[in-house]
């Protein structure tokens, strides 16, 4: 049990405890402690937070998507404009740039999509 003083008044109060709040108290939504309330609702800045993540890995996703088909029109483009021009042994560098980067970025986007399909939803869009 714990009594305090209404300063107003001067009536003591008994409090237990384990009380279930009176209607009074339901319409306040923290609790009064020294260092100030304590909010019983859940952070608004929280869901601020989930959402920018969310947006963010969409947008990652679909930029490594992109790059990836980037990749393969540029590197055809290349290919068949070196042909044309006769240039084979350009041909041959460029072959060898694009089998370097092909695993890097496909790894890159597959290792995005799959965690954007992936992710726990737990009630989050």
């Amino acid at each position: 049990m714990e009594r305090e003083k209404n300063s107003d008044n001067a009536e003591e109060t008994t409090l237990e405890l384990n009380d279930e709040p009176s209607s009074e108290d339901s319409e306040t939504t923290g609790v009064d402690i020294d260092g100030g309330t304590i909010s019983l609702e859940p952070d608004p800045s929280y869901n601020l937070i989930e959402k920018h993540k969310a947006t963010t890995t969409r947008w990652l996703a679909y930029l490594l998507i992109s790059i990836l088909g980037g990749s393969f029109v540029i590197h055809y483009g290349v290919m068949a404009w070196l042909a044309a021009q006769d240039k084979t042994d350009a041909l041959k560098i460029v072959e060898q740039t694009f089998s370097a980067w092909l695993p890097v970025i496909s790894g890159l986007a597959a290792a995005a999509v799959t965690y954007f399909f992936t992710r726990e939803r737990n009630g989050r869009k």
